[in-house]
């Protein structure tokens, strides 16, 4: 689904519904996300079409301690500006400045809500997933999952 600038009237205008994303490319495997809900509204500004909204996922990730997979629940406010894409590029701009980090660019005065979307999640995915707070991770030793109880190898000492 695009985003048309051409559609956006003074008033504004509403969006909502569900879009089925691909699996998404995150640490060398596939992440799976569920249907994503979605409830937006876009409107003109002075910097191009503000577009702020909340969006529900679940993604599913392996868990940075035990290597099982589990679902993420995202519930993610966000606010960015669609703008046309820039053109001109110095040779070393390399940098996103801080101000400039909110801004999503329109292809033809059009921006895919499947890219937006994809965007929002890849930033609301923690750096190390966890599957919980009290995940226990793989024993050192045998690269058993303590989570579902002691390994083989324990001794009485930590493993």
């Amino acid at each position: 689904m695009f985003i048309d600038i051409k559609e956006i009237g003074r008033e504004g205008k509403s969006m909502s519904g569900e879009l089925a994303l691909s699996p998404l490319n995150w640490q060398d495997e596939e992440a799976d996300v569920s249907k994503v809900a979605y409830n937006l509204f876009a409107e003109k500004s002075e910097r191009g079409i503000l577009l702020s909204g909340l969006m529900d996922a679940t993604v599913s990730l392996r868990c940075s301690r035990c290597s099982e997979l589990y679902p993420l629940l995202l519930h993610v406010p966000f606010s960015l500006t669609l703008v046309e894409e820039c053109r001109e590029r110095n040779e070393g701009d390399h940098q996103l400045n801080e101000d400039k980090t909110d801004y999503f660019p329109l292809k033809e005065g059009k921006a895919d809500l499947n890219e937006v979307l994809a965007e929002q999640i890849y930033l609301n995915i923690p750096l190390k997933p966890l599957c919980s707070s009290q995940c226990k991770g793989l024993c050192a030793r045998c690269g058993e999952n303590l989570n579902r109880g002691r390994c083989g190898c324990f001794d009485g000492s930590q493993p």
